[in-house]
């Protein structure tokens, strides 16, 4: 009796030691995901004399990367974490018939960095949910075409992001996630003296899984 109390004794501080290291201290891992979004763009080619034309367009890809951060596990089980991130993506959409028939404005994202607070509250020794806020950076290079000719450039677009995740602890070391995040990008205006000015403002929402090695 005394070996088996022993036993389960030993046993709830293993399961509770996993469950602290699960989600308290440094971590690093890689993540995944898709997202989808909207981008409204304007072209004023008034100093031209060609007028103004505008166009919204549904943007989506594929993103991966990689993340680190911090959290401390409270005696409540409420946690508190800071994470940064940095992605690429193959995120687009094009724009038609903007200002002539037959143009096209395309805009493609190519990367993104972000910062997020993430607090949350663990339960059942190995899982985790919570919320995230925070901010982000991402570049979009843009392509406009008319007839053969062809200009482009590339913008960089920054905004807030909310949004909620969970995450499962395998092991101690070992967590898989799964997170989902609305992002807004605030207007980017761009004049060209003499030509006109381009105008671009989105948001999107993504889908995000990943694999958390925690130290």
């Amino acid at each position: 009796m005394r070996n088996l109390l022993l036993f389960t004794a030993v046993a709830s501080l293993s399961f509770g030691v996993a469950h602290a290291k699960s989600f308290n201290g440094p971590y690093a891992g890689l993540t995944a995901g898709y997202n989808s979004g909207q981008i409204e763009g304007s072209l004023d080619l008034t100093p031209l004399a060609l007028g103004t034309g505008s166009a919204e367009e549904d943007t989506d890809g594929f993103e991966g990367g990689l993340y680190a951060g911090y959290r401390h596990n409270f005696e409540n089980n409420f946690v508190l974490g800071i994470e940064a991130g940095a992605l690429l993506s193959n995120s687009d959409g094009s724009f038609t018939n903007v200002v002539f028939a037959g143009d096209e404005l395309e805009i493609e994202k190519k990367n993104e960095l972000y910062l997020s607070v993430k607090p949350g509250y663990s339960f059942k020794d190995n899982m985790l949910a919570y919320l995230i806020g925070g901010y982000q950076v991402a570049k979009f290079d843009s392509t406009y075409t008319v007839g053969a000719n062809t200009a482009s450039g590339d913008d960089t677009f920054d905004g807030f992001h909310l949004g909620f995740g969970g995450e499962y602890a395998a092991n101690d070391r070992v967590s898989l996630r799964l997170e989902y995040k609305h992002q807004w990008y605030g207007d980017q205006s761009y004049t060209t003296a003499g030509v006109g000015t381009e105008t671009y403002e989105g948001d999107e929402n993504t889908f995000r899984v990943g694999v958390t090695y925690n130290f």
